[in-house]
């Protein structure tokens, strides 16, 4: 996520979405679907789409992270209001 994020701040979202795509596999395998540590890679993964003008790809994913991030961290949460801001 370290890499990805760099990419992420180099505004190069096409390198990012494969690093965050490789991550969330391997967070899934460990974690289990709906972990709040995944919520935060698909947020990111969230943001390299929106740099890559995948509008609706983004939403998703928006809206799959969400739950678990209001969960962990709360609905007044910063990450809470990125998943719904974007």
């Amino acid at each position: 996520n370290n890499v990805a994020s760099a990419l992420l701040m180099l505004r190069r979202p096409a390198e990012a979405l494969p690093v965050l795509e490789r991550a969330i596999a391997a967070q899934q395998r460990v974690l289990g679907e709906g972990h709040p540590h995944l919520a935060i890679f698909e947020l990111n993964a969230a943001e390299a789409l929106l740099g890559l003008h995948r509008i609706d790809e983004a939403e998703a994913r928006y809206r799959r992270a969400l739950p678990a991030v209001e969960q962990e961290f709360g609905e007044d949460h910063l990450y809470a209001f990125f998943g719904l801001l974007g």
